[in-house]
């Protein structure tokens, strides 16, 4: 322990320090990050309850999903790092770091505008999921369902790319807290919402495989809705107004946005597309099929 100049008090070392603010900082963001990655956990499992061709259907959809969301996702990540670049460059002294709010206001702005427009052609893939699967190989009864599944999913990933954004935002805020909460409130309302869906309530038929991926849609739209409620009530992080004139584009942080975000976009890309290539193990074989097994119960070879 090093001595406090006045008066002999002990203190703690600044690595010690900056390691202790680092964790506060990163252990919310880590857990943030898997709240997609439990939502299609979650749709899994209840999959699995359907049938054994939902949970093969589902695999198979999911090795798609993150092929395709592979770029705009990683340019709704970039909005961290640039947002944070903005607010450290606020701290600088004699006033060289001005105009930080409106920077870290263009920023998120502008990776809204990347992501949205990366996500028209991807959504337009994830339409057509069918023929992309029968074209990878795929057996027919299997990548219909992962399309009927994907289609309606895809309609919660632009609210999916705006919760990146904003957790961004907060994480450049050292308040990453209120995400974690929120994600965490989602993926409850996507397990409640996907079993009511599948296999139906009070009265009404479940809408089977479509409803595990319109479950998925409403709770990410709903996490997004939460973040913003957030924002908004907030006395200083409201004040930023990030959605203010959002339709105006920003032409030079765009290509700011872009640079940072291709490294990680193609290492993603790159990744998700082997594994979404490489056929599902439960998708081509007669004993997967005819059954509504519980995903628990294993066929016998």
């Amino acid at each position: 322990m090093q001595a406090h100049p006045i008066g002999g008090i002990p203190r703690r070392p600044a690595w010690l320090a900056e390691a202790g603010a680092t964790l506060a900082l990163a252990w919310p963001l880590a857990l943030t990050n898997l709240s997609q990655h439990a939502l299609a956990l979650t749709d899994t499992v209840i999959l699995g309850w359907l049938s054994t061709e939902a949970l093969a259907a589902g695999t198979l959809a999911a090795n798609l999903y993150w092929a395709v969301m592979a770029a705009p996702l990683g340019t709704a990540f970039a909005a961290g790092p640039m947002l944070a670049q903005a607010r450290g460059a606020g701290r600088l002294p004699g006033g060289a770091g001005r105009g930080w709010v409106r920077q870290m206001r263009r920023g998120a702005r502008s990776a809204l505008w990347a992501a949205l427009a990366l996500l028209l052609p991807s959504m337009l893939l994830l339409w057509f999921a069918e023929p992309a699967l029968l074209a990878l190989g795929q057996e027919p009864h299997p990548a219909a369902l992962a399309g009927t599944y994907l289609r309606g999913m895809m309609w919660g990933l632009p609210s999916f790319c705006g919760f990146i954004v904003l957790r961004g935002f907060l994480a450049a805020m050292e308040r990453p807290g209120p995400a974690l909460w929120v994600a965490g409130a989602g993926i409850l309302l996507n397990g409640l919402l996907c079993w009511l869906l599948v296999f139906g309530a009070f009265g009404r038929p479940g809408l089977g495989i479509l409803g595990a991926g319109i479950a998925s849609a409403l709770a990410n739209a709903a996490m997004l809705a939460g973040l913003l409620g957030l924002l908004a009530r907030d006395r200083v992080l409201g004040r930023f107004r990030l959605l203010g004139r959002f339709w105006r584009p920003d032409l030079g942080k765009l290509a700011e946005v872009v640079r940072l975000a291709c490294r990680s976009a193609a290492a993603c890309c790159s990744r998700s597309a082997c594994s979404a290539r490489r056929p599902s193990p439960w998708a081509g074989s007669a004993r997967w099929r005819s059954r509504r097994t519980p995903s628990r119960c294993r066929p016998r070879a």
